[in-house]
Formats: structure tokens, C-alpha cells, sequence
């Protein structure tokens, strides 16, 4: 993994944990977004498992609802504490992923 990788994730990582813990304070279109971007950072960080050959761990069964998530935030009607926990478990699974695609060289 690269520096510019390992910082990449590091930054949407810091941004989910920072709005899920303010989410009140956060936009309903940032939340979208961050989740969007939070769901193509694990989805990259998955990818570069295959290309390396590595074995790809289970995906956790909360990935497959993201997108719908991410929808979702964007509605002032979605319970806001169901935004935050959503975002605490993708800046979880990109944390894994990105530990997982540590450099074994």
C-alpha cells in the first residue's frame, strides 16, 4: 500500500467518524456523499486484495445495504442514528480492509 493509498483511506475514515459522531451538524447531501465515498474506498480496497492474490476476507453482510443507506441519508425522514452507526461500520470495514492490504514485502 501506498503513502497516498494509506492516507486516502485514513482521510475517509476520519471524515465518517467525525460526521457520525456530529451527524446532527452534518448536511443530509454530505452524508450521502461521504457515504458514497466511504462505499468506493472499501470497494477499492477489496479490489487491490484481488489483484494482489491475497484471500479476500468475508464482506460483512451491512455492505450490501450501504448504497441503500447512502439514499437514504440524503431524506430528512432517515433517523439520523441509524446514518451514524452506518457510517461507524463502513469507516470500520475500510479501517480492515486497509490493514489487510498492508505491503508483506
Amino acid at each position: 500500500m501506498s503513502e497516498v493509498e494509506g492516507t486516502v483511506s485514513t482521510d475517509i475514515i476520519t471524515a465518517l467518524e467525525t460526521a457520525a459522531n456530529a451527524i446532527h451538524d452534518v448536511t443530509l447531501t454530505e452524508r450521502r456523499r461521504l457515504i458514497e465515498q466511504g462505499i468506493e474506498a472499501a470497494t477499492n480496497k477489496r479490489a487491490q486484495l484481488v489483484v494482489r492474490g491475497e484471500i479476500i476476507p468475508v464482506e460483512p453482510a451491512f455492505m450490501v445495504d450501504m448504497p441503500t443507506l447512502a439514499e437514504a441519508a440524503d431524506h430528512s425522514d432517515t433517523v439520523a442514528v441509524i446514518v451514524s452507526a452506518g457510517m461507524l461500520m463502513l469507516a470500520a470495514e475500510i479501517g480492515r480492509l486497509r490493514r489487510l492490504n498492508v505491503d508483506r514485502g
